[in-house]
């Protein structure tokens, strides 16, 4: 191995470098042909999701290695590559929250660093010729993200930290006025006109209860 590559780093590197570039001109493509953005972040984890299964040694690598790689000057475009993933995650769930197609009472960034982890943990155990397809697992991971798992959680079952009741809007108020970001939209605020359309059924959040 070593009559064709200098060092180990030079492998690694060869392993890298187009699984990201891969991933991120998925993302782009996905970003250029799909409109909302609920659809959006379907999209995006189909795509990670795609390019882990063709990319199974850079993930494992990538995850297992990140805090080693970031110190070597020669992988800097792997730092940068993370920064642009999380970007572009972080940028489709704002816009999903102001749209009001999202939840406007979860932190974006830890909304984000649960689907990072419900995506690439799979690596682990993800097997091509499992009983699962990857496109299967992608739907299952879509399906919890954005319908929820619970047949029926009303606002009255949710955690205290969720249940305040956002300020009262004057009876003339458009539904679709949303908080700027997600800073000001820390209280519960599903209203009946949140709704995401998968493949397979359109799921309705429960309307709050508060008025």
């Amino acid at each position: 191995l070593y009559h064709h590559f200098a060092s180990k780093e030079e492998i690694v590197d060869f392993i890298l470098a187009p699984y990201f570039e891969e991933l991120l001109a998925r993302y782009d493509r996905v970003l250029e042909s799909v409109a909302s953005p609920s659809a959006q972040l379907a999209e995006l984890t189909r795509a990670s999701f795609r390019s882990i299964a063709e990319h199974p040694e850079a993930c494992e690598i990538y995850r297992n290695d990140y805090k080693y790689l970031s110190w070597i000057p020669r992988f800097a475009h792997v730092l940068e590559a993370t920064r642009r993933v999380q970007r572009t995650w972080l940028a489709v769930i704002e816009e999903g929250v102001a749209a009001g197609e999202m939840r406007s009472d979860v932190d974006p960034v830890l909304f984000y660093r649960f689907l990072r982890d419900a995506i690439w943990q799979s690596a682990r155990w993800f097997k091509p010729d499992g009983r699962y397809s990857i496109d299967e697992v992608a739907d299952a991971c879509i399906a919890v993200l954005l319908e929820g798992f619970g047949v029926a959680w009303h606002v009255v079952d949710a955690p205290a930290s969720l249940r305040s009741c956002p300020a009262k809007q004057p009876s003339s108020a458009s539904t679709d006025a949303r908080p700027s970001s997600w800073a000001e939209g820390t209280a519960w605020e599903h209203t009946r006109t949140s709704t995401y359309t998968s493949p397979a059924q359109t799921w309705r959040w429960p309307s709050s209860t508060c008025h």
